[in-house]
């Protein structure tokens, strides 16, 4: 009796996780969505369920968006 392991996981492929992603948010069906990976619909259904039905942002560059404490001091100093 011997045990079947994945070659791969797609949470550690970010690559395949985009292309997943991107079919989820054109409108497919998990199915459709899963199948430019070769991966299972379980899969897909796993990593939807996981992000709670949304894409995350993670991996997308949001630091240096807000102002610091110090800018925002600065910035009211100017307006008084």
């Amino acid at each position: 009796m011997g045990v079947v392991m994945a070659g791969y996981s797609i949470h550690l492929r970010p690559d395949l996780l985009q292309v997943f992603w991107a079919g989820m948010q054109a409108g497919d069906f998990i199915t459709d969505a899963v199948a430019p990976i070769n991966t299972s619909r379980r899969t897909g259904r796993r990593v939807l369920l996981e992000a709670g039905g949304a894409r995350p942002r993670r991996g997308r560059d949001l630091k240096g968006r807000c102002l610091t404490f110090a800018q925002r001091e600065e910035i009211a100093i100017l307006r008084a």
